[in-house]
């Protein structure tokens, strides 16, 4: 019986410190990855997510760890996880999107880049202004085939940030897409 509670005891103080046990070993991780040990660092995210599955930091982490070991199926599990936890992720929605395209899974991607359209519009929404956002809501626009919206998204990451030559060649190119020459003309 003694034997039974002591085992009992180690397990609950397991539990407790999987969190705490987990961070360390996340912080591991990425001492790993700065040293350029990503299957060390694999290995520590692997363990950490394992621990504490509720982390979507460490989840995401591992998933780019996968991409980075080329094991795309792994990567998209990663992923799942993440947008499980934090469905308004629209990053980890892009990213999971380009990996399921890259495999010729379209439909799904399609969902993907929807959810990655729905939450770089709720985050302009609560943060306008800022041009980055604009070029990654025109970028997932583009994946769905919304090449009037993505014009536009493209304009306003121009107008906000008019020193920025990939966006106004992207408008430049879509204004000429769209029937708009001499618009096209004048970003250029």
């Amino acid at each position: 019986m003694k034997r039974l509670t002591l085992l009992a005891s180690a397990c609950l103080s397991a539990a407790a410190q999987g969190p705490d046990l987990a961070r360390d070993l996340i912080e591991k991780g990425y001492l790993s990855i700065q040293n350029g040990d990503a299957p060390g660092a694999l290995a520590l995210f692997e363990d950490a997510v394992h621990l504490d599955p509720a982390d979507p930091l460490a989840a995401k982490q591992l998933g780019y760890l996968y991409l980075k070991a080329n094991d795309r199926a792994a990567a998209l599990d990663a992923f799942a996880g993440v947008l499980r936890l934090t469905p308004q992720d629209h990053q980890t929605a892009l990213q999971r999107a380009f990996i399921l395209q890259s495999l010729g899974r379209s439909g799904e991607a399609a969902q993907d880049y929807g959810g990655a359209v729905a939450g770089f519009r709720q985050a302009l929404a609560a943060a306008p202004g800022r041009p980055e956002m604009e070029k990654e809501l025109a970028y997932a626009l583009l994946k769905t085939g919304a090449t009037l919206e993505a014009r536009e998204a493209f304009l306003r990451a121009v107008r906000l940030d008019p020193a920025d030559e990939r966006a106004a060649m992207e408008l430049a190119f879509l204004q000429h897409e769209t029937g708009e020459a001499a618009e096209a003309l004048a970003t250029f």
